[in-house]
């Protein structure tokens, strides 16, 4: 998975990239009851748009879990860890 997409998976969470794995559980929690298509009537704009939004704040979670999951350095973000290294380079000159 390209860094692009897990960019994309904590944006759908309302979260940046730099989010630990508590933060996107809490955020799904937030997201999930916010959105569920339940709060809304059946047949309705809002009831479809609230299960389009539950299957991407689901899909998310579950790629970032497993991100997480790989992670077994539980190192940061691939692009933060980028700037942080160009950081860390240019506090050493």
């Amino acid at each position: 998975m390209s860094p692009t997409d897990i960019d994309r998976h904590f944006l759908a969470l309302g979260l940046d990239s730099s989010a630990s794995f508590v933060q996107v559980k809490e955020a799904r929690a937030w997201y999930t009851k916010a959105f569920h298509p339940d709060r809304f009537a059946k047949g309705s704009k809002d009831f479809a748009k609230a299960e389009d939004k539950q299957k991407e704040i689901n899909l998310a979670f579950e790629e970032l879990k497993r991100w997480f999951q790989l992670d077994t350095s539980k190192t940061p973000h691939p692009t933060k860890a980028a700037s942080q290294a160009s950081q860390r380079a240019g506090e050493k000159t």
